[in-house]
Parts: C-alpha cells; sequence; structure tokens
C-alpha cells in the first residue's frame, strides 16, 4: 500500500507544480494586458482632452466669426449693385 500511496503523492505534486506554473504564466500574461489597456486608456484620455480643447477654442473663435459674417452681409446688402451690360 506504501508504494500506491508514493505513486499518488507524486502525481498530486506534478499536478501542483504544472497547475502553479500555468497560473503564473496566466497571471504575468493578465499583468502585460493590463498595463497595455492602461495605456490606451491614457492615450485616449489625452486625444479626449486635445479634443476638447480644440472644440474650446472653435466655440471661442465662432462668435467673432458669425459677427464679421453678418456685418459682411449687411454691408453686401446696402452697397450698390453693377449693372453689367
Amino acid at each position: 500500500m506504501e508504494n500506491a500511496q508514493e505513486i499518488l503523492v507524486i502525481i498530486l505534486s506534478v499536478t501542483l507544480t504544472i497547475f502553479l506554473i500555468v497560473n503564473l504564466v496566466l497571471l504575468v500574461l493578465t499583468i502585460k494586458l493590463i498595463k497595455s489597456i492602461k495605456r490606451v486608456t491614457d492615450k485616449a484620455e489625452v486625444l479626449a482632452d486635445k479634443a476638447e480643447a480644440a472644440a474650446d477654442v472653435l466655440s471661442h473663435a465662432a462668435t467673432p466669426i458669425m459677427v464679421g459674417k453678418l456685418i459682411s452681409n449687411v454691408f453686401d446688402n446696402f452697397k450698390p449693385k453693377s449693372k453689367k451690360k
């Protein structure tokens, strides 16, 4: 009976060792994946901040442009039209 117990202990030890190695590899891969996802989200956050800043600049620039366009339209309406013959 001792022989069978020794074989079972060896089998269980090998199985446990394989299980631990596989889990260690999976842990390392998971950490790499998480770091990669973090880099992507950081880049997306920077891009969103830049887009927000660009939209802010455009919204502030839109008002003077609209006023200039309005004044241009008013002057165009009151300016005498030249007649070509």
